[in-house]
């Protein structure tokens, strides 16, 4: 799996050994288009590593509607998700797979 991600996600060459073991470990989740990630107020629990497929990041308008932040695809990453992580905050955006996808949580 290390080789795998590395290539989707060159930062992760040269990682030091205990986290190369770690990501190598890592088995490959695969959910249908349409499946929910995230959702607003939800807690945010580990960094999403696209292997394939689309993901829509949405947030809810004043007039209730949603309305459509940005895609994440292979090899990117969410800042949304990032920016949770980082501020140890509730997602406040609506992410879902806009096809079939395969990623590995970190």
């Amino acid at each position: 799996m290390l080789e795998r991600l590395q290539r989707q996600f060159p930062v992760l060459q040269g990682v030091p050994s205990a986290l190369a073991t770690a990501l190598d470990a890592l088995r490959p989740l695969q959910l249908p288009a349409g499946s929910v990630l995230f959702d607003v107020g939800a807690a945010c629990k580990g960094f999403p590593l696209l292997l394939s497929g689309a993901v829509r990041v949405q947030t809810i308008g004043a007039n209730g509607r949603m309305l459509h932040l940005y895609q994440v695809g292979p090899g990117e990453s969410c800042v949304i998700t990032q920016s949770c992580l980082l501020g140890r905050r509730n997602y406040n955006a609506h992410g879902s797979a806009r096809t079939a996808v395969e990623l590995c949580m970190l």
